[in-house]
């Protein structure tokens, strides 16, 4: 390696370069039309950017509305989503609490219907157990029978028409 040459001392580096002069090269005719056609060529070419241009901004426009449009769908459903939640939370709160009021007042209940309180009630409202004197006993013989008249159900009257 040669460790005594340095380009940051060249300073013919950091001078302007002098155009050279333009010499028209004479060409060929099929040349000279091919530069004329990729001449014509990058004028449409720039004519058409702006239309493309603004195809491609629809485009995106289209594109970020139709994202924002899903993203909001799926915020709109999960706040919709909470809110059922919540309210079947609170639904399912109450009915445990119904439930145990329901427990609470059948034992409730039942604590009053029992035989010893009823038979307490009614002594307290002056009531008695009956003597053999006044109970009454009613004999029904096999003999007794009770007939119904009146109309004919919808059975009978069909078996009448035979």
């Amino acid at each position: 390696m040669n460790y005594y040459y340095n380009d940051a001392y060249d300073f013919s580096l950091f001078e302007e370069k002098k155009n050279a002069p333009v010499v028209d090269i004479p060409q060929n005719e099929k040349a000279k039309k091919n530069n004329q056609h990729k001449k014509s060529n990058l004028n449409t070419k720039a004519v058409a950017r702006p239309a493309l241009g603004f195809k491609k901004v629809i485009a995106v426009a289209s594109v970020s509305a139709l994202v924002l449009l899903l993203f909001f769908f799926q915020i709109n459903g999960n706040v919709k989503e909470t809110e059922t939640t919540d309210q079947i939370s609170k639904t399912e709160k109450q009915i445990e609490q119904l439930k145990s009021e329901q427990i609470r007042l059948q034992m409730e209940l039942d604590g009053k219907v029992s035989y010893e309180n009823i038979e307490k009630a009614a002594e307290e409202a002056g009531m008695q157990k009956p003597t053999a004197m006044q109970m009454r006993y009613i004999n029904i013989y096999d003999t007794d029978t009770a007939e119904v008249t009146g109309e004919m159900n919808v059975v009978e009257k069909f078996l009448a028409l035979f």
